[in-house]
């Protein structure tokens, strides 16, 4: 509902973590971070062949 909301008000959800902390996060809850890509990387990773 939230996220319908802000969406109608052209407000992006942005999250509250801190990507650079993420690693000690996760540790803290027993888990591990295996990649922390930046935008550009999830780009060329994930939509390199889209064309849209």
């Amino acid at each position: 509902m939230f996220k319908r909301f802000l969406s109608r008000l052209g407000e992006p959800i942005q999250s509250g973590f801190d990507p650079a902390q993420w690693d000690t996060l996760l540790n803290s809850m027993g888990y591990e971070l295996i990649d922390n890509l930046s935008p550009e990387e999830l780009k060329q990773r994930y939509f390199q062949r889209r064309d849209d």
